[in-house]
């Protein structure tokens, strides 16, 4: 604390005397980032925990959603390894592009978000992230009754999760700037399990009106709907991703502008009941907006 008063006293002279504002912005900066890891805290989440407990990693919460409660923007959720039968809701902790605010598993441990008899609204998601600047990362999901992750707020990043036997979409981004990244889908869209269904959605997808999003190095497989998807996008990339086994198109592109698929793996191991099973699809379904200006280059089907 001392050294920080120090640093205090520092910039506050410094702003008295310094007469080049590049140099004054540039310690703003700095200073602003400093400050923000100062008064970042850390929590631990256990199935063997208790709520009232302060959320040590000797004496961690028990539930996702209140060590989420408990937090800042720029602090860290730890969740150590077991099942947490809870639809999680991540909001207003929105953290800064320099210190994003962190839910993520304990190191070498894997927990796993169950939905089995947890209920959630028609077209929502087992773990809904609202926030802004938010990682998650490290998550089994699993048995949800809609989707699986819908991130809605602006530079998320959902990394590392392994999301199947869904009814719905495994993964969506829906804010700008998403990132999907080293995720495992597979066992999606089982509503439409067999074809029974007139309609279904995607594996992983960046969806309604995102700028910006990228979903890559993802294996996307046995899904009775789409694999891997943008629509009424603009500016996705789609690249290093590995997809097969899917009802519909692998890798659809639709309504979609300025967006770039590059170096995905697509193929097909065993028939989907009576689905297309397209590789690659370039469509437009409603021209919300007409598709434009989009690069499909070296990738294998």
């Amino acid at each position: 604390m001392q050294a920080f008063l120090e640093l205090s006293q520092f910039y506050h002279l410094f702003t008295l005397t310094q007469k080049r504002t590049g140099l004054k912005r540039i310690l703003t900066v700095i200073f602003s980032f400093i400050y923000s890891l100062s008064f970042a805290s850390t929590y631990y989440v256990a199935s063997s925990g208790n709520n009232n407990n302060p959320g040590t990693i000797n004496l961690p919460f028990q539930t996702i959603n209140h060590g989420v409660s408990r937090l800042k923007a720029g602090d860290t959720l730890y969740v150590r390894s077991g099942t947490y039968s809870e639809a999680v809701s991540i909001a207003g902790i929105d953290g800064a592009d320099e210190n994003p605010t962190v839910i993520m598993a304990y190191s070498d441990e894997f927990p796993i978000i169950d939905g089995t008899g947890v209920s959630i609204s028609s077209g929502g998601a087992l773990v809904v992230i609202w926030s802004r600047n938010t990682q998650f990362i490290g998550f089994e999901i699993r048995n949800s009754s809609q989707s699986g992750i819908v991130s809605l707020g602006v530079n998320n990043i959902i990394s590392r999760c392994r999301i199947h036997d869904c009814s719905g979409a495994a993964i969506g981004l829906g804010g700008d700037y998403g990132v999907a990244e080293y995720c495992e889908a597979y066992n999606i869209c089982m509503h439409n399990e067999n074809g029974v269904s007139e309609s279904w959605g995607s594996g992983i997808s960046a969806r309604r009106h995102p700028v910006g999003c990228v979903i890559r190095h993802c294996v996307v497989h046995d899904v009775w709907g789409e694999g891997i998807s943008t629509f009424e996008a603009t500016q996705t990339t789609i690249e290093d991703n590995i997809i097969y086994d899917i009802y519909s198109v692998a890798l659809y592109v639709s309504d979609a502008t300025d967006c770039l698929v590059q170096r995905n793996l697509v193929y097909t191991t065993k028939e989907m009941s009576d689905g297309s099973q397209v590789g690659i699809g370039l469509w437009d379904e409603l021209y919300t907006p007409a598709s434009a200006n989009n690069t499909v280059i070296n990738n294998i089907v």
